[in-house]
């Protein structure tokens, strides 16, 4: 089981749940890309989806943060959540 698995499977949920895609759920993988060739969300779609992101789990997408790669698929969003988090639950040094 890949750790980022439990994070996928909150960012589709919520995706599923929030955006209005139309996609059965079987066919939206953690690689189906969010934009040309899948889910084909639109600039709307993508605020949207900042915003439950950001208060689902409590962090702030930073300027570096909107480049393709994090915007490829939710594999790709749940490892920018991860990072993220992991930061938030380290210690200071």
């Amino acid at each position: 089981m890949d750790p980022l698995d439990p994070i996928v499977e909150q960012v589709r949920q919520l995706m599923l749940e929030k955006l209005s895609m139309r996609i059965p759920r079987d066919q939206f993988q953690a690689t189906t890309p969010l934009f040309a060739g899948g889910l084909e969300l639109n600039s709307f779609a993508v605020v949207e989806l900042i915003g439950l992101l950001e208060n689902r789990f409590d962090f702030q997408f930073q300027e570096a943060d909107f480049r393709e790669e994090t915007f490829r698929d939710v594999q790709s969003l749940a490892k920018l959540i991860d990072r993220y988090q992991s930061t938030i639950a380290r210690p200071p040094a």
